[in-house]
């Protein structure tokens, strides 16, 4: 049985994603590694739908803001230890003065552990997937590159025939 099997089937694709999204970054290269093998057609979609905190950081200052102040002051605390510096950077240019204030002193107590980092920002990810999928966010205005149609499963699927008849 293929690793892919079990997802490509309607929301299978959201599954996928809410695992890739929710698992450390060894774990998701090497699943994506596992996928690109099988499929290259679903490997590219998932590189290209799948949320970071890069992706995120990049995202206009207002959205951010907004992302921000919906995610546990903790969670980014432990996310600056993780940080580089420009993204340090990124994160509290976006903060208002008592919230940057607010985390510095919760990152300042805080020594966390490369797992408790990572943990921290596979839970902010999680969280902003959560506001995309009850709408308080909108992705399809702030980058429409990362909106997961209804039927992108059969889409990949139909690229995946084109594929093979090229070759």
């Amino acid at each position: 049985m293929s690793y892919l099997s079990r997802y490509q089937r309607p929301k299978g694709f959201q599954q996928l994603i809410n695992l890739l999204e929710s698992c450390s970054s060894e774990k998701r290269d090497r699943i994506m590694k596992l996928i690109e093998d099988e499929s290259p057609a679903w490997a590219a979609t998932l590189s290209a739908k799948i949320l970071t905190f890069e992706k995120i950081l990049a995202w206009e200052e207002e959205i951010r803001r907004e992302l921000f102040g919906r995610i546990k002051p903790l969670t980014l605390a432990i996310l600056l230890h993780g940080i580089n510096d420009q993204e340090k950077a990124t994160l509290m240019s976006t903060l208002s003065h008592s919230e940057m204030r607010r985390i510095s002193e919760l990152s300042d107590i805080q020594k966390p552990t490369r797992g408790v980092i990572s943990t921290a920002v596979s839970n902010f990810v999680i969280e902003v997937r959560r506001l995309i999928e009850h709408g308080y966010v909108r992705i399809e205005q702030i980058d429409p590159s990362l909106v997961i149609g209804r039927e992108i499963e059969l889409e990949i699927a139909k690229a995946e025939l084109n594929c093979k008849k090229v070759s």
